[in-house]
């Protein structure tokens, strides 16, 4: 897929290419992770809407040592990576949960992550639900094979629903806090949830309506979170014009959604 060029001038998308990273969204979990330390602490971690697998890259290399279990999932294909679980399928099946139980053996998860989001329609109000619906899937798959204990860091979007999303946090998680690392663009409306401390959750469907309550606006005010600002590093939203030539990556998307799209575009192009 063709990046405009501010993203090609973007400073973690340049460190990215040079660091070998497969996105440049692992400075994002490597800048959470510096502020929590949660990574070395975990003996199972697993890594949702994993592709093209940057986070996975994170934690394998920040591990306390080479026992702990990587399992990273994805709806697309990706690339192995040596030393984690590579499976395609769909986090909201039950097949998942299946093929996560068959690896771990009756273990269940220290972390669980996902920095899962769908493609930008330009339409904020569908964007901010998709979102939301990808990260309480997210949820769902973590109450299911997460233990009592554990630990989840989504992506999330500041949105109509936003107290709604961190109530529900609390319902599980002993401890909710929000974080927004330098290397998200300032613009974006993305910051990541953190809850800790799972608590014991009997008989959790996949399709078990998380939204299904009302707020009023004085329950809302005890949902209002600070979003602490984490990492250091330059500001993303300064481009930097350098004329370095920058090597492709290795791990492009194998066969990405978008792709139809692409090839209409240079058919029409060369008509």
């Amino acid at each position: 897929m063709t990046l405009k060029s501010k993203e090609k001038r973007d400073y973690y998308y340049k460190l990215a290419k040079e660091q070998n990273y497969r996105a440049r969204s692992a400075y994002k979990l490597l800048q959470i992770d510096q502020e929590i330390n949660i990574i070395k602490k975990c003996k199972n971690i697993l890594d949702l809407c994993a592709a093209p697998g940057s986070w996975s890259q994170v934690v394998l290399e920040r591990r306390n040592n080479e026992e702990t279990k990587v399992v990273a999932i994805d709806v697309l294909e990706m690339f192995p990576l040596d030393g984690a679980i590579m499976l395609k399928e769909d986090i909201t099946s039950e097949l998942c949960v299946q093929r996560i139980q068959n690896i771990m053996n009756g273990e269940n998860f220290d972390l669980v992550l996902c920095d899962g989001a769908s493609d930008s329609t330009g339409f904020h109000f569908k964007d901010e639900f998709v979102q939301n619906e990808l990260l309480l899937s997210s949820l769902r798959l973590s109450l299911r094979t997460g233990k009592v204990g554990s630990s989840f860091l989504g992506k999330c979007f500041r949105s109509e629903n936003f107290c709604k999303i961190i109530k529900i946090f609390y319902e599980f998680y002993e401890k909710v806090k929000l974080f927004k690392p330098i290397s998200s663009r300032a613009a974006s409306i993305e910051c990541f949830i953190y809850g800790e401390g799972l608590k014991r959750v009997d008989n959790c469907s996949l399709s078990f309506n998380l939204f299904d309550f009302n707020l009023d606006f004085s329950e809302m005010q005890k949902y209002f979170l600070q979003i602490q600002a984490c990492g250091t590093g330059p500001d993303p939203d300064i481009s930097t014009n350098d004329n370095k030539a920058y090597k492709e990556s290795k791990y492009k998307p194998i066969d990405p959604p978008y792709k139809p799209s692409i090839q209409i575009r240079r058919n029409n192009s060369n008509t």
